[in-house]
């Protein structure tokens, strides 16, 4: 969903770290020209925090009802070569008064949708993160 305004509750998991559940609540306004997001997070995570990419970058989309199911999975690569993986569930939710993102769920494929993503190496500094992300959507008969 590139326009409208919706709202995304995601839980992310690391099966190597089972103690690890963190909770994403977020807001996301999105036009032609921006895309402003609030995120609040919750949870508890013990795994390493050197994270410097991401590999295998898998999300999968399903309509349900006036909503999306959306699950997915990433290798996250730590500054030693090791790989964490990681996965998520969410349910993202247009606003009522979202036009656009209203119109894009009512087209949605009753197939879903499989996104196929590349992230270029990210790059962190003191006060950021900055990444390239590019991803094709099919769906999910096309996926193959």
């Amino acid at each position: 969903m590139t326009s409208g305004t919706y709202r995304v509750f995601r839980a992310v998991t690391y099966p190597r770290y089972p103690d690890s559940l963190i909770l994403f609540d977020a807001e996301v306004h999105a036009d032609a020209s921006v895309w402003s997001t609030t995120i609040y997070v919750n949870g508890t995570y013990d795994g390493p925090a050197d994270v410097v990419g991401c590999k295998d970058y898998r999300i999968g989309w399903m309509a349900d009802d006036h909503k999306l199911r959306e699950s997915g999975a990433v290798d996250l690569e730590l500054s030693s070569g090791e790989r964490l993986h990681q996965r998520w569930s969410s349910i993202i939710t247009p606003s009522a008064y979202s036009d656009d993102a209203l119109e894009i769920l009512a087209r949605f494929p009753s197939e879903g949708e499989v996104v196929h993503v590349s992230i270029s190496p990210f790059e962190v500094d003191e006060r950021s993160l900055r990444y390239k992300w590019d991803g094709t959507v099919r769906k999910t008969a096309e996926a193959g």
